[in-house]
């Protein structure tokens, strides 16, 4: 299925129809499912505004695309992200990287704090598919020279109402899918919580 001579971007294993133990098998990898017990930072804020404004937005905006979904829905909790994090990060969005020809792309948001990283695929309705692809974005970000210090690396999915966390073990090569699914706004403390975990983690 997949052509090493070929050239492929993250998006096109996305596209791909291939299962995602095969993909990351190809690389050198394994994957298992299960429930991750995630770092968290707690909350101590009131955020019912917030999730008002969440639940609001459906009546005015139509959330058919994923970049409507990214914008008015994942942007918004990554904002309140950097509101309440006690310590320096940065956003970047559609971080372009590339290992070789068969790992290269962007990366819809990839975040940064001075001891870790989290990066999160926004996709329109299909967590499925965009686990491959962020699987995928994973194992080129395990192959940078740039991460070396970072044992765990972590990235989400999200649709804008679900959310689904994925980690890789640098050492044993193994990539952990996530059972669980946060929802948003109903969840967005404990998301919240979990993302400024992983940053300070």
């Amino acid at each position: 299925m997949i052509d090493r001579n070929s050239s492929y971007t993250f998006y096109d294993y996305f596209k791909m129809n291939i299962k995602i133990e095969d993909l990351v098998a190809f690389f050198g990898y394994t994957l298992t499912r299960e429930r991750l017990i995630l770092p968290q930072q707690p909350m101590t804020v009131d955020l019912t505004d917030f999730k008002q404004e969440v639940q609001q937005s459906y009546k005015f905006i139509n959330f058919n695309n994923e970049g409507s979904r990214r914008e008015f829905l994942i942007a918004p909790v990554l904002l309140k992200l950097t509101k309440y994090t006690s310590q320096p990060i940065r956003i970047s969005v559609e971080e372009a990287i590339e290992v070789n020809n068969l790992l290269k792309g962007t990366l819809d948001y990839y975040i940064t704090s001075q001891r870790n990283l989290v990066i999160i695929e926004a996709k329109d309705v299909d967590l499925v598919r965009g686990m491959k692809q962020l699987a995928t974005e994973l194992i080129a970000l395990d192959l940078l020279p740039t991460q070396q210090e970072m044992g765990v690396l972590y990235g989400a999915v999200s649709i804008g109402e679900d959310w689904r966390f994925m980690c890789l073990d640098r050492n044993t090569k193994l990539i952990t899918e996530d059972l669980k699914l946060y929802r948003v706004p109903e969840e967005v403390e404990l998301l919240l919580a979990i993302l400024l975990g992983l940053l300070s983690s």
